[in-house]
Formats: C-alpha cells, structure tokens, sequence
C-alpha cells in the first residue's frame, strides 16, 4: 500500500484498516503505519476468511482485543451484516 493511498482513506475518515497479510506495506521504516496510527487509524493484520465478506454489501467490524497493555495484541474480529 502507498502512502498517498493510506493517506486518501485517512481523508475519508475511515477508523479502521484489515487485510489478510502481515502489514500494509513492506518498507522496514512503516510509512504507512505512521500515516494511520497518529490520525487513530487501527490496523488488524493476518485476518482470514474475509471471502466471505465479498457479496455483503454493508457490515460493521467488532474487534475484541487481549487485555494487555501493548503496542499491538491478538484481536478476535466478527463480522455483523447490517
């Protein structure tokens, strides 16, 4: 993912970013997780089954995180089809 990218859905005001690999990009100094996390964009990494999001059109996310302080921590995620 580009930063420009990144930073045309920080413009619209997304709060949440998920994809189904380790990260948004492969730049060892992350310009795109410092292009998300300062404007409280999260980002979920190594989600699965997002196939069977394709035909829905609407839904909203719930993450469930570990309780821990971290940087970063396991989340169950559930998608809710509105």
């Amino acid at each position: 993912m580009t930063v420009e990218f990144a930073q045309a859905l920080v413009d619209k005001k997304i709060s949440l970013i998920g994809m189904d690999t380790a990260g948004p990009e492969m730049d060892e100094t992350f310009p795109v997780h410092k292009t998300f996390l300062p404007n409280n964009v999260l980002i979920v990494e190594n989600m699965t089954n997002l196939s069977a999001l394709e035909n829905i059109e609407n839904f909203i996310i719930h993450a469930y995180p570990v309780k821990y302080k971290a940087d970063a921590a396991p989340v169950r995620i559930i998608a809710e089809e509105i």
